[in-house]
């Protein structure tokens, strides 16, 4: 079977543009709980930003050709003036950041034991 090559022009690709935002996770609400001022923490994996910003707030992107982002949304926890939580991911996953750190963080039903499950812990300076 022969293969005909034609003669294309390479041409530069338009970058897909669009935004994201906290209020296109679904159910956040359920999710957030009590003790949330609507706050939420946006990780981008592959640039290692950070981002905290209400939910109804977006962050534009643009993506070009074979590019692509992960994107972590979290609601904020409010436990105090100066302690905010947002779970981000598991230890030694693909959500590791040099401004995150980790603990733990009790979590039970009533047909479990109480378990201390890893994540990571948004602190502020």
């Amino acid at each position: 079977m022969k293969q005909v090559v034609e003669n294309i022009e390479s041409k530069p690709s338009t970058p897909i543009l669009g935004h994201v935002s906290p209020s296109d996770v679904e159910c956040m609400e359920e999710i957030a709980g009590e003790n949330w001022n609507e706050d939420c923490a946006v990780y981008a994996f592959h640039s290692e930003s950070l981002f905290i910003i209400p939910k109804q707030r977006n962050i534009k992107l643009s993506l070009a050709t074979l590019k692509s982002e992960i994107y972590t949304i979290s609601p904020i926890r409010v436990f105090d003036q100066n302690i905010r939580f947002a779970p981000l991911g598991l230890l030694r996953w693909s959500s590791r950041s040099r401004g995150l750190h980790h603990g733990t963080h009790r979590m039970h039903n009533k047909n479990q034991r109480k378990r201390l499950w890893p994540i990571w812990v948004l602190l502020e300076h």
